[in-house]
């Protein structure tokens, strides 16, 4: 009997331990530090963690200013997964290394507005110079634009559905600017200078247009009449990305079986925002280009991104804040 009573004050006194003692709260991110932690002392024990929690490794300075805040960063970079895998890459020799080169894209480096970038890669960016080369491992809590104090706040803060994959970032910042457009037009006039071999003054701010045939007809053409123009896309470096003509594409290598080319026509109209190509509105720098012309003129139009495809860029064919390049020529239609 006393043995009883003991036992049932024992488990007694256990229940009330236990009933006292503090909750011990856990993160939703524990597992995942767990992993990336066990990760890093097996693959990387040499390294210290920096900032928020990134660790760098083949850091090599820049010899150029420091990007500080600079708003906009021209970069090289590529992602990858703790086991290697590219996930992302602008570096052409990367690109040709795995597999991967494709001669359409555009291998250029990449504008990244600073300030919206990842947690982990703002981090990683913080120090850095023109010119300068970096990898750093960055933990999936911090592979969002969530803006915290510490480690811990990210940890304790964000969801794992909010976060990307841990990942291994390369960067090589090339340049940086405050003012974009102001970049792309010393880029735009250098183009000009050298494919042309003489200034070229620009029509409106960012939009520049060369002739390279005179028209038949001084006359603008009359509202609602329709034209056919052969035009050819590229970028600065020289890279066509779009193209009526047949030969060039297959020489720029973007050729398309399935694709007809040839003459295509324009509705003109009262406005040069109202212009269509083949029944569809076309980008701002196309209609001006188009809206300098007359009767069997041919040119060619450059302009800033404002006039093209802006930040989003078209894929992997035109990069965000690319600045553009149509030649345009009216011509005859086709039977």
């Amino acid at each position: 009997m006393r043995r009883t009573i003991s036992f049932i004050a024992v488990a007694a006194a256990m229940l009330i331990g236990s009933g006292c003692a503090k909750e011990i709260k856990t993160s939703d991110n524990d597992s995942a530090k767990r992993y990336f932690d066990a990760w890093i002392s097996v693959h990387h024990p040499e390294l210290e963690k920096s900032g928020l929690g990134i660790y760098i490794y083949d850091d090599i300075p820049g010899s150029g200013p420091a990007i500080t805040d600079a708003t906009y960063l021209y970069v090289t970079y590529t992602t990858t997964d703790l086991k290697g895998n590219v996930s992302g890459t602008n570096d052409i020799d990367v690109a040709k290394k795995i597999g991967k080169y494709d001669k359409t894209y555009c291998y250029d480096p990449s504008v990244w507005i600073q300030s919206t970038q990842y947690a982990g890669v703002k981090e990683m960016l913080k120090g850095m110079k023109i010119g300068g080369k970096r990898t750093a491992i960055i933990p999936s809590w911090l592979m969002n634009t969530a803006e915290y104090g510490s480690e811990e706040e990210y940890l304790s803060k964000t969801k794992p559905d909010d976060n990307a994959s841990n990942a291994i970032y390369t960067i090589e910042v090339v340049d940086s600017t405050d003012h974009i457009y102001n970049k792309q037009i010393e880029k735009i006039e250098k183009y000009l200078q050298e494919r042309f071999g003489e200034k070229t003054d620009s029509t409106y701010y960012g939009f520049y247009y060369k002739q390279r045939k005179a028209p038949t007809s001084d006359k603008k053409f009359p509202d609602d009449t329709t034209i056919y123009i052969n035009y050819t896309g590229r970028l600065l470096n020289g890279q066509v990305f779009d193209t009526t003509i047949e030969d060039t594409a297959k020489k720029y290598n973007i050729y398309n079986s399935g694709k007809s080319y040839g003459p295509k026509s324009v509705k003109w109209a009262a406005d040069s925002t109202a212009l269509q190509l083949g029944g569809n509105g076309v980008i701002g720098g196309f209609s001006l280009t188009l809206w300098q012309m007359k009767a069997f003129e041919s040119g060619t139009g450059v302009f800033h991104s404002g006039f093209g495809y802006s930040a989003s860029g078209q894929g992997n064919i035109i990069p965000g804040y690319a600045p553009l390049a149509f030649d345009i020529e009216i011509v005859e239609k086709e039977d």
